[in-house]
């Protein structure tokens, strides 16, 4: 692990949850140096206390809601699949 204070990053991304771990993979992806900070350890704040970023259904028959829904869905398997095949 390297020491924030001893490099220079092109970006800093807070929070350690699902968004913020998406957007410093994709930062890392096309070239950028990112730092992640998380207060405490990844993904145990709402990620981990709730499946809101995750729900598939909605109060609402709002087409452009679940065809977002469905897209964030297929990213994050994609992300999860990309995770296991590096190790």
């Amino acid at each position: 692990m390297v020491k924030a204070e001893e490099t220079e990053f092109d970006v800093a991304v807070i929070g350690g949850g699902i968004i913020g771990v998406t957007a410093a993979f994709y930062l890392a992806r096309r070239g950028k140096k990112v730092v992640l900070l998380e207060r405490c350890q990844l993904a145990r704040g709402t990620t981990c206390n709730s499946l809101a970023w995750i729900n598939a259904s909605s109060k609402a028959a709002d087409a452009d809601y679940h065809r977002l829904n469905a897209r964030g869905l297929a990213e994050h398997k994609k992300l999860a699949l990309r995770r296991f095949m590096w190790n």
